[in-house]
Formats: C-alpha cells, structure tokens, sequence
C-alpha cells in the first residue's frame, strides 16, 4: 500500500475493557485543541469477559458500529495483573536506572523478572537533589500478551499498553490543570473492583485497587431481598421513590449500607497513603469520582457525610472541544465519569 505523505494518521483511540463495559473514546488534535471525534460503549455479553475469542469479538462489533477505520489502540491492565511499588532513591540510583532497572525490581517485585514487563517513571526530578522517587511499575507478560491477542483477533493493534490508575490520572491532570495546591483523591469504581489514586502537584503519588464494586450491590440485594438478579440489577439505579413500596425500605437499606462499607474502605486506603510516605503529607479535600459504579444514586451523599470532604463527578471531557452537531450533550454529561479511563488513555494518542 502507498504511504501518503499528505495523509494524516489517526492518532490511536483510548479502549478500556473494564469488568462489564466496554468503553472507547477517540480524540483529535486541532488549532482549537484536543477535540472529541469519536466515543462509544458496550456492554459485554454473557461470560464474554471471561473468553477471550469473545472478548475479541464484542470489540470488533463496537468498532464496526461506530464506523472506526482507526486500528491503532492504546488500552491498559488492572488490578493482579499489575504491581507498582513508590520507592525513593538515590540521584545516583536513579541515573543508572536505564541499565539496573532489574536489579532494582529484584528488591520489590514478587515476581520471577522473566515472567513481567518492567517500567519506570521518576517524578519531577530536581537538579541537584540527593534522592527521587520512582514509580516502579510491573505488568505481568502473560496479561500482556493475551492482550496483544485479543486486539490482533479483533483486527486492532495496540500501540500502548498502559495501566488504569496512571490514564486515570491522566485525565484528570489534563482537565483540571489548575488543581495543583493541595492534594486530591480519585475512585474509578467499576463492577467488581475500583482504582484508587491520590495526586500530589499532579504527580501520581499513590495508587491502589480496591476490592468493591458495583456487583456487589447487585448480588447483596438479590440475595437480601430474593430477587432474579437481573431484577436486582435494575432496581439498584432506579430513583428510589419511583420503586414499589414493598421493594423501597429494603433497596435503600441495602445501597445504604453497602455505600458506609465503601466509605470505610476508602478511610483505610486514605489512612494507607499517609503512612506509606516517608514524610508527613497532608489528606486530600477533595475526591473526584468516576467509573459506572460512581453514578449509583445516593453514593455522593454518603460519601460526603462519611468521609467529610467534598465530592464531584471527575469530567473528562471538561477541556475538550465537542461539536454538539455530532454529540448528545446531555449523554455526555450523564455518562461522562464512565468514560474517565478510556479518555485518559486517547490523551496519550494526542498530547
């Protein structure tokens, strides 16, 4: 095929497989800056997520329904898949990193170093410093290549392999460039677990999965309340008041509590991140929430009252120009914290 020096390549698009959507987003870049081309879910079916041929086939449906001709990905692991260790060291340590990287992870990785994908990212670096700290990040290879798979078997190659707490960052450092002041927490819940990140002048400086999701109401009140667990699935997102009176008192008492148990979950991380630092730091004010499991009615309340800090939905597309010609507005709105992992990834593509 001849190459088209005039002919400009589509920039990869950002595809976040989570536990139960399928997520991707495509930006571009232009004069008026990062512009929203394309974006787009699914949810997977059946056990899909479990197979890989199916996995691989669900995503070659939602590419042909968006009409993507762009076969470039930049996609991203979570969870046992991947372990990142903060460490500080020395300026020296930290110059040799290039060519004693491995002897390195032998100290803090778990793993046989012939079975992971090793990187590194040494934050804000100061002339003159006699230590850094470093991200140490190790991604198993056979998460890795069963990745590389699946998006060969959907006719997608992958440009980056990336890690859901580091796009999560991403996108928010890209729409809220002004939030370097204090520290702020983010919670991407999902289905069955959640990330957890805290920024520190817009540097990841902690992050952690967490063992909660939105399944987890599911399952709590189809068995609390004996309900099909599809039935259960519904309910859950429902207003409260538009639920049959039998159903209510039960739904809320269930959501309710399984949202204090959260909260609990995120003080022990919050209680982690501050002992896990060398130095006394100060607690993040502010958590910016994000994922499908964020947008379950009433989390944001318990939240704020258990935690005692404020709350907001994390807005990736805050910076982004969107042509309101190609885009429901009011979906994006709606849906937009869902979308906070696969935006964080398309910005890689384009800044």
């Amino acid at each position: 095929m001849l190459s088209l020096p005039w002919k400009k390549k589509q920039p990869p698009t950002g595809l976040d497989c989570g536990q139960a959507w399928i997520k991707m987003v495509g930006f571009r870049r232009s004069r008026q800056g990062i512009t929203l081309e394309r974006v787009g879910r699914m949810p997977w079916k059946g056990q899909a997520r479990e197979n890989s041929q199916d996995m691989a086939t669900s995503l070659k449906a939602l590419y042909s329904v968006l009409q993507l001709n762009a076969q470039s990905v930049i996609c991203s692991l979570a969870g046992h898949a991947v372990i990142i260790k903060r460490l500080h060291i020395s300026a020296q340590q930290a110059a040799e990193l290039p060519n004693s990287l491995s002897t390195l992870a032998l100290e803090h990785i778990p793993f046989d170093l012939q079975d992971v994908c090793l990187d590194y990212q040494v934050l804000d670096p100061e002339k003159g410093a006699d230590a850094n700290t470093v991200l140490l990040v190790a991604s198993k290879k056979k998460k890795v290549h069963e990745m590389q798979w699946i998006m060969s078997q959907a006719g997608l190659e992958i440009s980056v392999v990336d890690v859901d707490g580091f796009a999560l960052c991403n996108c928010f450092e890209f729409n809220y460039p002004e939030s370097r002041s204090a520290p702020v927490a983010l919670l991407d819940i999902g289905a069955n677990q959640s990330t957890f990140c805290v920024l520190a002048d817009h540097q990841p400086v902690f992050i952690r999965d967490a063992g909660f999701g939105g399944q987890q109401i599911t399952d709590r009140l189809a068995h609390a309340l004996e309900l099909p667990s599809m039935q259960a699935e519904t309910v859950k997102w429902q207003d409260p008041e538009a639920l049959p009176s039998a159903l209510k008192a039960g739904v809320e008492q269930v959501m309710h509590s399984m949202f204090i148990s959260w909260s609990e979950e995120i003080q022990r991380l919050l209680h982690y991140y501050t002992n896990s630092l060398a130095v006394a730091v100060p607690q993040p004010q502010t958590l910016y929430l994000s994922g499908g499991g964020s947008l379950h009615p009433g989390l944001s309340a318990v939240l704020s009252e258990q935690l005692e800090f404020e709350n907001t939905f994390l807005d990736p597309w805050r910076r982004c120009q969107i042509d309101d010609s190609r885009f429901d507005l009011g979906y994006l709105r709606c849906f937009g914290p869902q979308y906070a992992v696969a935006a964080g990834l398309a910005l890689r593509g384009v800044t």
